[in-house]
């Protein structure tokens, strides 16, 4: 069921996500686009803006009042879920031999504003790394410690993901 949620509401939401430890990541307004950032209160989610978008082409401009208006540009939950670089194992030399230790435990995070086409990809990253027969363990561990909370698309663009998964809006 679609809730329409106020901004103090979504403080509310945010407050209590980052009260359960939880690092919170949500669509923030950078650098002419609109990347996934750790943030601690609404206002500083992107808001006021609405993107363009095709083959080769980005432009954030200004929009519609409204928080999640602008779509994804050139980040992805993936990035969060499943970073390019994770530590496995450390070790150090001691005299002669070696320490090893494990990493550190995955943070806990809530994704904020994801989108249907997000969660089919995420369904699909799950199914690859956790359900094909061999679980990726550090993916399995990072995935464990995440919430997604999802948002519904009012809109989409000619270079969204959603046709290829069949989410659109």
């Amino acid at each position: 069921m679609a809730q329409t949620l106020s901004i103090s509401d979504l403080q509310v939401l945010l407050d209590a996500l980052g009260a359960d430890g939880r690092t919170v990541v949500g669509p923030v307004a950078r650098d002419g686009a609109v990347l996934l950032e750790p943030i601690r209160t609404a206002d500083e989610l992107a808001r006021g803006f609405v993107d363009e978008q095709s083959p080769g082409r980005y432009r954030l401009v200004p929009g519609e009042d409204r928080v999640f208006g602008a779509l994804l540009g050139p980040q992805s939950p993936k990035s969060w879920l499943y970073p390019a670089k994770v530590t496995l194992l450390r070790a150090e030399r001691d005299g002669s031999s070696f320490r090893t230790s494990s990493p550190d435990r995955p943070p806990r995070l809530a994704l904020i504003g994801v989108r249907a086409c997000d969660l089919a990809a995420i369904r699909l990253q799950d199914r690859v790394l956790l359900g094909s027969g061999v679980e990726d363990p550090a993916y399995a561990s990072r995935r464990r410690e995440v919430l997604l909370v999802a948002v519904q698309c009012h809109r989409s663009a000619e270079t969204c993901f959603c046709a290829s998964m069949g989410t659109g809006p």
